[in-house]
């Protein structure tokens, strides 16, 4: 069988997530022939081959954790550990961001709404998954004083949360109003 010389999905450090990258790198080890690479205990070809890989893939913040291994799977086994800790550490950053979301001074709406679209499009990548009716919610409890009265109004009013472009919009015309 001829083998495939495509290389390997890279993992950035700063914006994929792990657990897609990791599903990535599986089927490119299964499209090369290699998965079996990932199982063995010993230092065979292969699993020198999918070793190579690994460290062609990772960022070189986590070659030092693997630069001492023997096997593929040491190596994935080791990965797996340290991005398990460091994801929980970034889910309980992304996390204190999100509830603790306010509309700073001088930011714009779209700029807040974003911001905090952003947070709660990571927080779902990490497994963390809210409503968009939790999103409107969490917008609005940032909301400085002079939105109070639209606040009150929108959750304590008619029952039903407008959807978030809508609530967006509205927003973005009291921002205008208050300008």
């Amino acid at each position: 069988m001829s083998e495939n010389q495509s290389k390997p999905p890279a993992l950035n450090e700063l914006g994929d997530n792990v657990t897609e990258w990791q599903k990535r790198f599986k089927f490119f080890l299964l499209s090369q022939g290699k998965l079996d690479g990932l199982d063995s205990e010993t230092a065979n070809a292969t699993s020198q081959k999918v070793l190579g890989w690994i460290g062609q893939s990772v960022p070189a913040s986590f070659l030092q954790d693997i630069v001492t291994c023997s096997t593929a799977k040491e190596a994935w086994e080791r990965l797996k550990k340290l991005f398990t800790e460091r994801n929980q550490a970034d889910i309980a950053s992304l996390e204190t961001a999100y509830n603790e979301l306010t509309l700073e001074p001088k930011e714009s709406i779209p700029d807040y709404v974003a911001r905090g679209q952003s947070l709660y499009d990571r927080l779902a990548s990490a497994g963390i998954i809210q409503t968009e009716e939790q999103l409107c919610r969490r917008l609005l409890k940032g909301l400085p004083k002079p939105y109070d009265t639209y606040r009150t109004m929108v959750l304590h009013g008619s029952g039903t949360m407008p959807k978030l472009q809508a609530m967006k919009a509205s927003l973005m015309s009291l921002e205008a109003d208050l300008t």
